[in-house]
């Protein structure tokens, strides 16, 4: 492989919320090492694992990911690679409401052991989002790209993507 065909992925995990709160010193720090890697690489895409929807689902009014504003700032591509809810019931993964209804309502509560048990089943769906990950990011045909993620999935994404023939790097926030 040439080294102009090969395909770079930066995985950058974090906290859910630092992809979406402005207010969040998470979403600052996110920010800001999302600009350092644009400017020392060619970035070409950013993608993540977010789907537009989720933003009208955030408890404060949201009209952007962090994402979206490096990407917009620097011209670089963007892809929301979050399976929709739509396409989650489609590929067999439960959507929020399904996790409720199925775990209660406690099961969103962090600390909780209704919460635990709940996170160690979404996990039996991670190859599956994965994956759907992975096909959306290889749709781009974009060859040195962002990927911001949970950091729960840093090493399982990072060996399918490897697996796949992507180069990959981590940075955990």
């Amino acid at each position: 492989m040439s080294q102009s065909d090969l395909k770079k992925i930066h995985l950058v995990g974090t906290d859910h919320e630092a992809q979406w709160d402005i207010r969040d010193i998470k979403a600052t720090k996110l920010y800001a090492r999302l600009a350092i890697k644009i400017k020392e690489s060619k970035i070409d895409l950013i993608g993540e694992e977010f789907f537009e929807g989720l933003l009208l689902k955030q408890p404060i009014k949201v009209e952007e990911t962090t994402a979206q504003r490096i990407s917009n700032k620097y011209n670089v591509k963007h892809a929301f690679c979050e399976p929709d809810e739509n396409t989650r019931k489609e590929l067999g993964v439960l959507t929020q409401k399904l996790h409720r209804k199925k775990f209660g309502t406690r099961s969103a509560i962090e600390g909780t052991n209704e919460h635990a048990i709940r996170k160690e089943f979404e996990k039996s769906f991670w190859p599956i989002k994965e994956g759907y990950w992975l096909n959306q990011i290889n749709k781009t045909n974009c060859k040195n790209i962002i990927f911001i993620c949970g950091a729960s999935h840093l090493k399982s994404f990072g060996d399918l993507l490897t697996g796949n023939g992507y180069a990959v790097t981590v940075d955990e926030l």
